[in-house]
This record gives structure tokens, sequence and C-alpha cells, in this order.
């Protein structure tokens, strides 16, 4: 075989082979954060969010589905989504600690690139808190940067080629 052509497949297949199963990692925004991120299907996620407010009074969790447009190869992406949350407000009242538990609707939108085992996104989500007794302004926005860690993936397509080579002798 041709030992150009030979580099041309593995250089592709390397650019193209990254996709994760499952990475997970801390999430910084507005507060700092835990996410991970599962692989569904072809080009579709569910990513689950947690911020235990740290730095502020609120702790969210949300869950999002996401839909992802690769752009170079599978390892840089454009991604959009919905889902649902959970805002946990905390406040302190003569004494007494009052926790509020409300839903929220969550969008998201946002890039991402994945080098090696190294998973970084940004991300910007608007929220929608669906509890009518809220005072203060229902709709929210963050934006984050997150930085993760793929914990599975998937053979790459030489991996694959190799064993089927060597499988059939």
């Amino acid at each position: 075989m041709n030992p150009i052509i030979l580099l041309l497949l593995l250089f592709c297949g390397n650019l193209h082979a990254q996709h994760y199963y499952t990475s997970a990692g801390l999430r910084f925004g507005t507060d700092v954060g835990i996410a991970v991120n599962q692989r569904l299907m072809k080009k579709s996620t569910i990513e689950l969010l947690h911020q235990p407010g740290l730095f502020t009074s609120d702790s969210y969790t949300s869950i999002t589905l996401r839909k992802h447009l690769p752009i170079l190869g599978r390892s840089v992406n454009l991604f959009g989504g919905m889902g649902a949350a959970a805002y946990v407000s905390s406040s302190l009242n003569v004494g007494d600690l009052i926790q509020e538990i409300s839903p929220a609707v969550v969008a998201t939108a946002g890039g991402e690139i994945v080098i090696g085992r190294i998973h970084i996104s940004y991300d910007w989500s608007p929220h929608l808190i669906m509890d009518p007794s809220i005072q203060t302004s229902r709709w929210r926005a963050s934006n984050a940067l997150s930085v993760k860690y793929v914990l599975l993936k998937p053979k790459s397509a030489v991996k694959r080629s190799k064993e089927k080579l060597f499988k059939n002798r």
C-alpha cells in the first residue's frame, strides 16, 4: 500500500474518531458546578448539571437534551437543546433557613471541542422559572465554560480496522 495513502487514512481516522460516550468535569460560570455528558445517539447527548450554590444563595440542577452539529469532524461542533431544571433558593428568616424549590424550563446553545480526553465547552442557557410566586424576574440566563474529562470513548476507526485486519489471521 502507498505510504502516503496510509498516512492520510491514519490522520483522517484520528480526526473523525473523536466522539465521547461519557464525560464529566467542572462548569465555571456564575457559580462553580459539576457537569456530566452522556451520548445517547449519533449527534445527541444528554447533560446533567449541578451548581451547589457555593458563591450564590441559589443551587441549581438541570438536565438537557442536546443536538450536535459537527463543524470539523466530531471533535469540534455546535449544539443546541432544551430541558428542565430545579432552582433551590435559600434565605434566612428569623434564624430559620427557608428553602424554596422552583421548576424551570432551560434552553442551551454553545460549542465544544474535544482534544484527546479533554472536553471543553462553552454554553449560553436562558431559563424560565415556572413558579408564579417569584417576585423578581422569572427569566435568568447563564453562560459558562466547562472543562471535562472523557471517561468513555468509542474505539477509533483506525483501531477497528486494525482489529478486523488482525482478527482474520
